[in-house]
């Protein structure tokens, strides 16, 4: 995973900005300020009917722990952060494929960013390992908790301002996804892009943002399936007062792809992107809405049209408790448009939400989420899931 070993390269890079000596003690480097901090999360989920199909009605109780690490380094001009969690589940229930099981996926993620003058250099790179339960239930349907998917990701960018009012970027990244094991409806993909952008400030409130990017992604199925992509988008940031925030993007997605097996011409289409972004907050009261339109890479071995949306709504009842409302939409279709239903997958979620902050490293929500989902295979279903999580976040150091 070439992509994987440059951005570790340039995390090591990165760290030589750090001096060896906490807090400005002893050493050759700039006085360095270190936080640690320990997240640990204990949850209950009862789900009926989770899976794509109305034939799978059968109750799932999942018991789950999430236990982390993160650390901080930070100095006058370089940042870095380190992410180490892992994830435990165990399932009981109806279904007797699933109950009795259990699984436990570890994970991590790095970051480190030095910051000069007028110019930022940053890099990331992680390796997230899930159950297709969580990763694949908006994209092939496929909640497997026994298959794990692997994702390999790392990107670096660097951005310079040319004066008060301008900014350029530029930009590499990669992705690799891996599966456990070899089912027919999860292929295994690779992604490397290259993105440029520039950024002016129209005004003391908005910001200009025009970006052009390409794409290399490659599906390991039969058919050998290879697509480049060339991506161009405009934006406005426009903050008109503290309480409310809002983001508008469009732009347009070339795709040129090219099945080997088949030995035809390239296949040339293409697709609109955009997104808009809403936020607004008052003294109690706080509500937010996100729509976006691209073209991602999926599971089933090829780049596809993805839809989602999602709206919140909350109210804080007192200093330790609050109310909300969550909204979600997900659709997935070709390129083409989604005329073969065969290839669209839909979902739509709804559920309210209470939270209670016991104390300020403690907090303890309740939720409930309806979801319905359609796809040409199973047709209309609905499901059912009841949340009940304890969350405690804790410095270590700081």
């Amino acid at each position: 995973m070439p992509v994987l070993r440059n951005g570790l390269g340039a995390v090591a890079v990165l760290l030589l900005a750090f001096g060896c000596a906490p807090n400005g003690g002893p050493g050759y480097g700039p006085a360095v300020d270190w936080k640690l901090r320990s997240q640990l999360g204990l949850r209950t989920e009862v789900d009926i009917n989770r899976g794509p199909s109305a034939a799978d009605d059968e109750i799932l109780l999942t018991q789950a722990l999430d236990a982390g690490l993160v650390l901080n380094a930070e100095t006058k001009r370089a940042l870095f952060s380190a992410d180490l969690g892992i994830a435990a589940r165990y399932f009981a229930g109806e279904d007797d494929t699933q109950s009795g099981t259990g699984r436990v996926d570890p994970s991590f993620a790095l970051s480190a960013a030095y910051r000069g003058k007028n110019t930022t250099l940053s890099t990331d790179v992680s390796l997230r390992p899930t159950s297709t339960e969580i990763s694949q239930i908006e994209d092939t349907g496929v909640i497997d908790q026994n298959v794990t998917q692997f994702n390999a990701d790392a990107g670096v960018s660097l951005s310079h301002r040319l004066d008060d009012r301008n900014q350029v970027s530029v930009g590499v990244n990669g992705s690799v996804v891996r599966f456990s094991e070899d089912l027919e409806d999860l292929i295994q993909t690779e992604l490397i892009g290259l993105s440029l952008g520039w950024g002016r400030s129209v005004t003391e409130t908005s910001t200009l943002n025009v970006s052009a990017g390409l794409r290399h992604f490659v599906a390991d199925d039969e058919a050998g399936t290879r697509s480049q992509t060339l991506d161009v988008s405009a934006g406005l940031n426009h903050q008109r007062t503290p309480r409310h925030t809002l983001n508008v993007t469009l732009g347009s997605t070339a795709v040129r792809t090219i099945e080997k097996a088949e030995a035809g011409d390239p296949v040339l289409s293409i697709g609109l992107t955009g997104g808009l972004g809403f936020d607004y907050t008052l003294k109690n009261f706080r509500a937010g809405l996100s729509l976006t339109q691209g073209v991602e890479p999926s599971a089933v071995g090829a780049l596809q049209s993805f839809t989602r949306a999602s709206g919140s709504l909350g109210y804080q009842l007192t200093e330790m408790q609050s109310l909300g409302l969550t909204l979600g939409f997900t659709r997935r279709t070709p390129l083409s448009g989604g005329d073969d239903d065969e290839e669209t997958l839909e979902t739509i979620s709804l559920g309210p939400v209470y939270s209670l902050r016991l104390d300020p490293e403690t907090s303890m929500s309740l939720s409930y989420l309806f979801r319905l989902s359609r796809d040409s295979v199973d047709g209309m279903s609905s499901g059912h899931r009841v949340f009940l999580s304890v969350n405690r976040d804790f410095a270590i150091l700081d």
